[in-house]
């Protein structure tokens, strides 16, 4: 028999591409034992028997689906949870802590001490956009603009004139977009 009669593959039944080497063209690829990555990524290993390539297939089926999903569902979580943070801490109101406070003075039959007295009375700053425009031309800082803002009763000024204003004095955007929250949120 020649040579080039026993090097002849015969032919591929249904173009079954799958066991093809991607280096010599054979069929004589060998599954290879598969990693842990390999599994995570549905990937199977195999080596050409003739040239010894090493490449890797991949295995589709429901498995990878489910991983898929699973990995979509864990990146998608962790993003939410990144964006939102879960405050385990009550809300920061001083009304609330001033009745809790005299509730449990009350309860232990006492009164109010003097400084608790005006501490809790202390009426809260009213911030405005003459305000914020000052702190900033003063270099005061974002953090401590930001904060002011929080902790201040809003009394802005939220028209699209009074923001073209504030930017074009520089007023950084998260100032600004503090400023809008506080603005609608106390009303």
């Amino acid at each position: 028999m020649s040579e080039s009669a026993q090097t002849t593959e015969p032919p591929l039944i249904g173009k079954d591409y799958t066991r093809l080497c991607g280096k010599c063209g054979s069929r004589e690829l060998r599954r290879q034992p598969r990693l842990v990555v390999d599994r995570i990524l549905a990937l199977q290993p195999y080596q050409c028997g003739r040239c010894a390539n090493r490449q890797r297939k991949v295995r589709f089926g429901w498995g990878v689906v489910w991983r898929l999903v699973v990995f979509i569902a864990l990146v998608g979580a962790g993003t939410y949870l990144w964006t939102n943070p879960i405050s385990f801490r009550g809300t920061n109101n001083p009304q609330n802590e001033t009745e809790a406070l005299a509730r449990a003075r009350t309860a232990m039959g006492g009164q109010l001490s003097t400084f608790e007295q005006l501490m809790t009375k202390k009426p809260r700053a009213t911030m405005d956009n003459a305000t914020v425009l000052k702190l900033w031309q003063a270099n005061v800082g974002t953090n401590v603009i930001l904060q002011m803002i929080r902790t201040s009763n809003a009394d802005y000024d939220v028209s699209a004139s009074a923001i073209i204003e504030l930017r074009q004095a520089q007023v950084d955007q998260s100032i600004i977009l503090a400023m809008i929250d506080a603005s609608y949120t106390s009303r």
